[in-house]
Formats: C-alpha cells, structure tokens, sequence
C-alpha cells in the first residue's frame, strides 16, 4: 500500500499481499509457458516454409536444366535474401509486441495484477512517475483515440518496460512508493495552502 511500509501492515494486509504475489508468481509462469509454447510453434512453422522454399527451388532447378547457371543461381540468391527479409521482419514484429523475459520476473504491486499489459501516458507519469523524456525512448503501440477519431492516435507503452524503467530509476518498489507518498504529501500542502481562507477572514 503506498504510504505504509511493510513492517506497518496488519496481519490481513500481509496475508493479502503473500496470496496477490502467488497469484502474480502463477500468471508469470502461465504466460512464461504461452510464450515458449508460441515460440516452439513459431519455430516449427518456420522450418517447414523453409523445406517447402528449398524443395520448390530444386523442383525449379530441376525443371530448368536447359536454362544457364547464372539465372538458377540468381532465382536462389533472390528466394533467400526474401527469405531472409521476411525472417528478419517477423524477429522485430516478435521483439516489439514481446517485453523483455526478464521484465516478467520484477514483483507486482496490487493494482498491476491482472492489469493490462499497455499504460497510457498519463498512467506511466502519474502512476510509475517517468518524465516525458524517458517515455520518448520507450517502445510504444498507437491506438485510434477513443475521444474523437480525429484527435492524435493514443500511444499505449508496454506495462513491463514502463514498470522496469519506474523502477530503476526510483530504487525498486520502496523508492517508488516513497516517492508517490511524497508527492501526494506535497498535493494536499498545496490544496491545503489553496482552500485555508475559503470559509473564513484572510
């Protein structure tokens, strides 16, 4: 809870906390496995478009033999450098829509279980407190603007970066924490300060 440190929490509250991590550590290891299962069955797929490719440029090869050396070899070298293209296109689409693996092993604070895995931006500055300058360098998924079409796409970064990111720079989720209760703590000064005299004398 922001503003309490562990050591204050009461019994109920620990007890909370230890089955929210569990249920965290579960879903980590689920999606862990939905990933590797993807993977291997990506990597399956790939081997077989890869011996349907080589068996359709013997066939080709076969059926040519009166044509020179020179075009058969430049068919091969055009089928793999597409081959190539189209392997190295779908590795950065695989990149850009996956977090890093390492990201999925940091603990979760209450709110961001079962959380979408996208914030927005106001989330990732008010909530993780990351400057502007940061989430330029984030990775990011533009959105149709759900307030009007006509508005600026909506940039949606990946929760897992922004959580790393958060973190490394405010010292884990203590730092975090501490620095969220601080800058409420200076809010309500502020409000206060704003509201003192609304109901009586200067």
């Amino acid at each position: 809870m922001p503003g309490l440190s562990e050591e204050d929490w009461t019994e109920e509250q620990r007890e909370r906390a230890r089955r929210n991590r569990e249920k965290a550590l579960a879903l980590q290891a689920q999606k862990r496995k939905e990933r590797e299962d993807a993977a291997a069955a990506a990597a399956s797929a790939e081997s077989k478009r890869a011996k349907t490719t080589n068996g359709k440029a013997s066939t080709t090869t076969s059926n040519n033999i009166h044509n020179n050396d020179n075009d058969d070899n430049n068919n091969n070298n055009r089928n793999k450098n597409r081959s190539e293209t189209k392997q190295k296109e779908e590795k950065q689409q695989q990149q850009q829509q996956q977090p890093a693996a390492d990201d999925d092993d940091l603990p979760l604070e209450d709110f961001e279980i079962g959380a979408s895995e996208f914030v927005t931006q106001t989330e990732a500055q008010k909530v993780y407190l990351l400057p502007m300058g940061t989430l330029r360098v984030c990775r990011y998924v533009e959105k149709e603007n759900p307030r009007n079409r006509q508005f600026q796409p909506m940039k949606l970064y990946h929760r897992a970066e922004i959580r790393r990111r958060a973190r490394d720079r405010w010292g884990g989720i203590p730092g975090l924490q501490r620095e969220r209760t601080r800058r409420q703590d200076e809010q309500f000064e502020r409000d206060l300060r704003k509201t003192k005299n609304i109901f009586g004398p200067k």
